[in-house]
């Protein structure tokens, strides 16, 4: 083949250019340091750079982000730190206030620090870094705490991402902070009335070894007698304790001990624990005593929240504790004391004689001033007291009566002296009467102390037999002047009040989880008692406008005879006596106590379809939508949907209704006002201890139309051979069935209780069927007396109306109030739930108080007193340290992370430039190599260029 100059060239040519391109390549690895300077240049360099990169970036981005948390932790970490020691320095003052050397001076002094360590506590607890709060949760623009010490923030966690789909959380939020739960803490509970050895206090009336001994104060001990607890004289005697609340479990107790005065306060203690589920193999409480002779409670059980525990005692074997105040000579021993306000629920007191000093009679029930609910002083007027409808005082004085009138400037003193000259003129002895924390006390100056042996020839004996006190108007009838007393009652406690808002004092607690409840919860969640069918709860009030009115509320879990299930109406005054309303839910179903499957049938194309909707129990949703409604004076105009949903949202502007921090029920009256709203809501059998009959006439009208939702009757019993009283669940005299039969006449079927349901539902069916046909037909399906005539599309309208005549039902008392709001229940020492700022505030009140224990004859009866106080704060500090060192444990992990991404980051630098960068050595040496190749091309081009013809000849 021929070569020609031609193609030589462009073989030389493309010689060069492929020479001078590798040159060019080797010369930019020197000047960048890299191998490729594009993707095209080298795919697996490209992509593995690309992905180094990327993974790099990751990394990076981790490492901001966890330097950032681990600054925010730090913070956190030593916010956590100044509070710890702040509440470290605050029990060491709480000790320092403890000692009872200490001045009412040196301890306002100490008070005064305490508060200091509030205000530093909460400026620590509000904190913020570059104005994000550190403690709010996600939340941070936004202040954690009020002064108040409520909760503003949320509680969510604030989580960095270290991979994928890998976070982790570095903020502590303040509630889990402040308000955390420790499951393994107890809750500790603990009357607040002192006791002390009766035999010694009173010895000339029960020493009877040595009755001229001096008087003194001796603790009591487990073995000490009953009759050294209470004081009963007769060894014979027998002392009835009665005792409400909660077991640990959330269930409710209510029970009467009998014990004899040779028994022993251990004897007492473990019938109270066997009530309240301890077993000879199983113990739910511990019950103990303490040196003050006051009954401590402890679950042995950490992380529950539920027991609750209130008790009186008597002399009288009681149905019912109501009855105490007007039981003639019961004496009453308590050992729940709150100076709450009670309702008053009574025309006429008895003043009881005292056991041990024959001169002293002290009335039954209490005296509060009217409005404000304080013990009224003699300066006080006595309409002040009684009520501005008193015209007279009426006196009964060993049987016989004496009345005094009352006007508008008689003050208390004034009636002293009428109360005095009524004594002298019926028994010849001088008196001095007198109100002791509001319970009127009456002194036979002229009769014997007990000092006085009664064999001495000159003793005297009192000459009042009996005596009794009540208000009247001017038409003879009674006002209910009278509160019963603080010991006596447990749920029937008004809301405590300041200025315009009104909070109880017993947290809502679900028992399932021992965890606040919510406005979402049901009641039936919380309550101590499983099926609450046609339990009434009374609410005592006085609305927005001023007026006193009663409002029931009736919880069921089974239709009554009409259809109803959970209703409420207002019973008193009967001016203002209103209809029976339903509670509805949010979708228009009517509410039961319980949740509930509605079944109803439909007519679809001819035919009959069965549906099931589940609707949802009471919640305290609804709950405060009723109170909203009857506070603020706003009832639903019809009882129907539309009308009870317009009454709400009308009583929204006047009423507020929520749940605190702590689940308590906060109202609040918006009106603008001096708010005059009062309020008791109260088991209306919390106080009956023995079962009792209840009688009332029931009624039930149905319209039978053939679809289930609205036909028939609930049962209790569905076997057709039982006879009708146990069928409906209650006893009756005569059944009375009127109404219009299926051709539209009116018709008639009388029945007793002892017929079946098999009978009943024949009788029917001859009264207001066909008889014979098949068309028509009573029967029982899901629990329900129904009718259907099944002879067309179209039933036929068939109305009967059902009448129980002279029928009742036991009443089964014993069951203690399942629900309580407001109780003057014993005080909570400790509980696995916390309330850091709460703690602290009861602590500053007990050294302010100068009180060391609890004592109902304290400052504040509530406050479980210095002592107690240094407890709780152990707890709080303890949940800081916890709560410093799961912040601790995050900060780490965050550090550890960090320095994690510092080595991934260098390792995959190291990585890249082992992939990317250049060695040196080796392009030095291609260098080389291609200068000698290209100096080799150029020594070649030169020859051949060089050659002719005639060096080829």
């Amino acid at each position: 083949m021929r070569v020609g100059s031609s193609s030589m060239y462009t073989n030389f040519n493309h010689r060069q250019q492929n020479i001078l391109q590798q040159f060019k390549n080797e010369q930019d690895k020197f000047a960048t340091g890299k191998k490729i300077q594009y993707g095209h240049q080298n795919l697996d360099i490209f992509n593995d750079t690309l992905r180094l990169d990327y993974e790099r970036y990751g990394v990076l981005q981790v490492k901001d982000n966890t330097n950032k948390a681990k600054h925010f932790a730090k913070n956190t970490d030593d916010a956590i730190k100044a509070i710890k020691d702040a509440v470290t320095n605050f029990k060491t003052k709480l000790i320092q206030g403890n000692n009872a050397t200490q001045s009412t001076t040196s301890r306002q002094a100490i008070v005064a620090e305490l508060k200091a360590l509030r205000k530093h506590i909460l400026n620590l607890s509000n904190q913020s870094i570059n104005g994000k709060y550190i403690f709010s949760g996600t939340n941070m623009s936004t202040k954690p705490f009020a002064e108040s010490g409520d909760y503003r923030g949320n509680q969510e966690q604030m989580k960095t991402v270290i991979g994928s789909n890998n976070k982790i959380a570095y903020n502590i939020d303040g509630y889990n902070l402040f308000m955390g739960f420790n499951t393994d803490y107890k809750k500790i509970i603990t009357t607040n009335v002192k006791h002390f050895n009766k035999v010694d206090q009173y010895p000339s009336s029960l020493n009877d070894k040595n009755p001229n001994a001096i008087a003194k104060e001796t603790p009591l001990k487990p073995s000490s007698t009953i009759k050294e607890y209470i004081g009963q004289k007769d060894d014979d005697k027998i002392t009835y304790f009665y005792i409400r609340g909660k077991r640990p479990d959330g269930f409710s107790v209510k029970e009467q001990i009998k014990l004899n005065n040779d028994s022993s306060i251990e004897d007492l203690l473990y019938k109270i624990g066997k009530a309240f589920g301890n077993t000879e193999v199983f113990k739910t409480v511990d019950v103990t005593l303490s040196n003050h002779g006051q009954i401590k409670i402890s679950d042995a059980k950490s992380g529950q929240m539920l027991t609750d525990f209130h008790m009186v005692a008597t002399d009288k074997d009681m149905d019912d504790l109501d009855d105490l105040a007007t039981a003639g000579d019961a004496h009453i021993f308590e050992f729940n004391k709150s100076k709450f306000a009670y309702e008053r629920e009574y025309g006429e007191v008895n003043l009881v004689q005292s056991m041990h000093d024959q001169r002293r009679f002290r009335a039954s029930g209490l005296l509060l001033t009217q409005g404000a609910n304080e013990f009224p002083n003699k300066e006080t007027k006595v309409q002040a007291v009684f009520g501005k409808d008193t015209d007279k005082i009426s006196l009964n004085i060993n049987g016989k009566t004496y009345t005094h009138s009352i006007i508008p400037s008689d003050a208390i003193k004034d009636l002293y002296s009428k109360i005095a000259e009524s004594l002298k003129a019926e028994t010849g002895h001088d008196f001095d009467v007198d109100l002791s924390e509001g319970r009127l006390v009456v002194v036979d100056t002229s009769a014997s102390a007990p000092s006085k042996n009664e064999s001495d020839p000159d003793y005297v004996k009192t000459t009042l037999k009996s005596i009794s006190i009540g208000a009247q108007r001017s038409d003879g009838t009674a006002i209910k002047s009278f509160s019963a007393l603080d010991g006596v009652s447990y749920d029937n406690t008004k809301f405590a009040k300041k200025g315009n808002t009104l909070t109880s004092n017993v947290s809502q607690v679900v028992k399932s989880t021992s965890s606040y409840a919510t406005a979402a919860d049901t009641l039936s969640s919380v309550a101590g008692h499983e099926n609450l069918d046609e339990k009434v709860y009374r609410f005592n009030l006085t609305d927005t406008n001023g007026v006193s009115k009663i409002m029931e509320i009736n919880l069921r879990t089974r239709p009554t005879l009409d259809g109803k299930l959970s209703t409420f109406q207002i019973v008193e005054p009967a001016s203002e006596r209103s209809q029976v309303f339903d509670i509805f839910d949010d979708k228009g179903n009517v509410t039961g106590f319980k949740d509930y499957n509605k079944i109803r049938e439909v007519i679809e194309d001819n035919k009959f379809d069965t549906k099931v909707d589940k609707v949802g129990g009471f919640t305290y949703k609804q709950l405060f939508s009723v109170m909203k409604m009857v506070v603020s004076d706003n009832l639903p105009k019809d009882n129907n949907l539309v009308d009870f949903q317009s009454a709400i949202k009308a009583s929204e502007d006047h009423v507020e209704i929520k749940f605190d921090r702590q689940s308590r029920i906060e109202i609040k009256d918006l009106t603008g006002k001096k708010s005059q709203v009062e309020l008791s809501i109260e088991d209306t059998d919390s106080s009956k201890f023995k079962d009792y009959i209840k009688r009332n006439d029931k009624s039930g009208i149905k319209t039978f139309t053939g679809i289930k939702q609205e036909q028939g009757w609930s049962l209790a019993n569905t076997n057709e051979t039982v006879s009708l009283d146990k069928a409906f669940g209650f006893k009756f005299q005569e059944l009375e069935v009127t109404g219009t039969d299926k051709d539209g006449n009116a018709a008639t079927l009388t029945v007793s209780q002892d017929e079946n349901l098999k009978t009943l539902m024949q009788k029917l069916d001859d009264t207001f069927g066909d008889g014979a046909s098949k068309d028509i037909n009573f029967s029982i399906q899901d629990g329900i007396l129904m009718f259907q005539d099944t002879s067309n599309a179209n039933p036929t309208n068939v109305n009967l109306k059902l009448n129980f005549k002279q029928s009742e039902s036991k009443q089964v008392a014993n069951m203690s109030s399942a629900l309580t709001f407001m109780a003057n229940n014993a005080l909570t020492i400790d509980k696995p739930q916390n309330d850091f700022f709460a703690t602290l505030d009861a602590a500053i009140a007990a050294v302010a108080f100068g009180d060391p224990h609890p004592g109902s004859e304290n400052s504040d009866p509530r406050n479980t007193g210095v002592t107690n106080s240094i407890k709780a704060i152990d707890h709080v500090l303890d949940q800081v340290i916890r709560k410093q060192t799961e912040n601790g444990a995050n900060q780490n992990s965050i550090e550890y992370v960090y320095d994690k991404t510092l080595v991934i980051e260098v390792n995959i630098k190291t990585l890249k430039s082992s992939i990317l960068d250049v060695d040196m050595g080796e392009a030095f040496n291609k260098v080389n190599r291609l200068k000698l190749s290209y100096e080799a091309l150029l020594s070649s081009i030169s020859k051949i260029n060089g050659l002719s013809l005639v060096n080829y000849l």
